[in-house]
Formats: C-alpha cells, sequence, structure tokens
C-alpha cells in the first residue's frame, strides 16, 4: 500500500549534539517552555518531549490530531524512581508518582499540552522502532485524511535504561535524544512500507540510503531518533522524482524499511516549516 503524506517539520534533540542537531535544552529553558507544574514526577523523556513539541513552529500553525512515540525505554526512568521509592516512603509515595511511571505518559503529556483531539500511542520494537513509528502515524493519516500527526522517536537513558541496551547490544552507543516531525496528509511525498524478512547476510542496525546519504553513513547508534531524524531531514531536500530508504534490521531475519519518494515541490506549501 502506498501512502502520501506532507512532511510540515523535523527536528532532533540530542546529547553531544552534531550537525543538523539541537543540543538537549537546559533546565532553565526546559521551565520557561513546559512551566513547572508536576514536574517533581516527570522524568527526563517527558521533558523533553513535552519541549519538543511546545518548541515546535507547527504548533502555532495548526494542532495535531494524533501524537504517537515510538521508544524502546520510555518513561523507564520514572518506573525505576517508583520502585525504589516505594519501599522507602511507604504511605508517604505521591499517588501522582504512578501516572508518570507508565509506558504511555510522554505521549499523554503531550497530547493535553497540544490539544491533541485524537489517540495518542507509544510503541517500541527496539531497532525496527523508526520505521514502525513512522508506519503508525502514516496508518493514522490514512484513516482520517484531515488529520494531522507529532511523531516523537526516541530514547533518555536512564542508568538502568543503558545497562539494559548494552546488555543486549554493547557494540552500539546509547546516545539521548529525540526526533520531532509534524506530518499531515497531502501530496509532497509517498511512501512504501516493506516488513519482508531480512536475508541472513544482513547485519542488524539501521540504514538511511538514497540521494544525498553516502553508503554507511549511519553511526553504529542503538538509539532511533537518529536514523529518522537524519532520514526525514534527507527527505526534506530530496529532489522531485528522487527516492531515499529507511531501513531497520533486528536479527538477521527481523526487518523494516520505507520507501518514500517526493512527489510535489515542497516551495508549493509556504506553511512549512524547515528547521
Amino acid at each position: 500500500m502506498t501512502i502520501s503524506f506532507r512532511l510540515d517539520q523535523v527536528r532532533i534533540y540530542a546529547a553531544d549534539h552534531r550537525d543538523g542537531e539541537r543540543s538537549l535544552p537546559p533546565d532553565e529553558d526546559l521551565e520557561s517552555v513546559i512551566g513547572s507544574a508536576g514536574d517533581r514526577f516527570r522524568d527526563s523523556f517527558t521533558r523533553l518531549c513535552l519541549y519538543a513539541a511546545r518548541s515546535s513552529d507547527a504548533h502555532a500553525e495548526r494542532s495535531c490530531d494524533t501524537v504517537i512515540v515510538g521508544t524502546e525505554y520510555g518513561n523507564a526512568e520514572a518506573l525505576a524512581r517508583l520502585q525504589r521509592d516505594a519501599p522507602l516512603l511507604g504511605r508517604r509515595l505521591s499517588p501522582q508518582a504512578f501516572p508518570q511511571a507508565i509506558s504511555g505518559a510522554a505521549a499523554a503529556s503531550v497530547a493535553m499540552a497540544t490539544g491533541a483531539t485524537g489517540a495518542n500511542l507509544t510503541l517500541g520494537g527496539n531497532l525496527l522502532t523508526p520505521v514502525l513509528a513512522f508506519w503508525q502515524a502514516h496508518a493514522t493519516l490514512d484513516r482520517s485524511p484531515d488529520s494531522t500527526c507529532r511523531l516523537l522517536v526516541g530514547d533518555m537513558y536512564s542508568e538502568e535504561a543503558r545497562a539494559d541496551a548494552l546488555r543486549h547490544r554493547s557494540d552500539l552507543a546509547c546516545r539521548s535524544g529525540i526526533a520531532h516531525a509534524v506530518l499531515a496528509a497531502g501530496e509532497e511525498f509517498s511512501a512504501v512500507f516493506d516488513f519482508s524478512p531480512a536475508t541472513p547476510a544482513d547485519s542488524p542496525d539501521h540504514r538511511v540510503h538514497g540521494a544525498g546519504a553516502a553508503d554507511g553513513a549511519e553511526p553504529a547508534e542503538r538509539n532511533g531518533a537518529f536514523a529518522l531524524g537524519r532520514f526525514l531531514r534527507q527527505l526534506q531536500q530530496l529532489p522531485v522524482g528522487e527516492t531515499a530508504v529507511l531501513e531497520c534490521r533486528k536479527s538477521p531475519t527481523q526487518r523494516a524499511a520505507v520507501r518514500v519518494t517526493r512527489m510535489t515541490d515542497h516551495t508549493a506549501d509556504p506553511g512549512r516549516s524547515e528547521r
């Protein structure tokens, strides 16, 4: 199935940020953008997702109907803190800590903060997460042609999350960060998804292929924010008729890929944000 869409904005927030990425905001910037109400119980992943959404240029232009969060560890930091505090605080443990420790806390918080009227979803697929989250965003647009979707993919690695990630794949760096994008129904791009098994010779990782992307340009990082973010930024630069591919592999046989072709010139949409 081919799905058409418009890409309104792409931003990448990252620890040790590199070209095309924004640094993680300091505490004073976080407070000025998302406020301090309830911040005692938020973890760093929820804070960054809220900051990205509230800082979005597209937030002022149009509301988003759906919020999709793709993450491996999500609010694991808040869950670990809850588990540590429970035996120490006993009956003094605040019930406000519990909603922040569930896997969908960041998506729900972003939906409420931005006035999203549709679903808010959290999904994780290990190394396949970037493509799976991108696919879910398109599925919502396909069902509701007039809708928009806010897509956030990534992880903020707490001590526990980093230890777990390295236990499974010690060869992949765990750099914290998220990619944030706003998608809408439109004819700017067409996407075709492919979930057929990989060949045994394929190695597990994330790869971006296509016009403007050198072979092997994707560094060995576990966080899918960087593969997806680079891919979406590449789409913004694609000439009409050119194609780019994002391919993720979890194991010698588990694979997810998306092939995107630019159909129209983005200059036809003056409301689109490039940064």
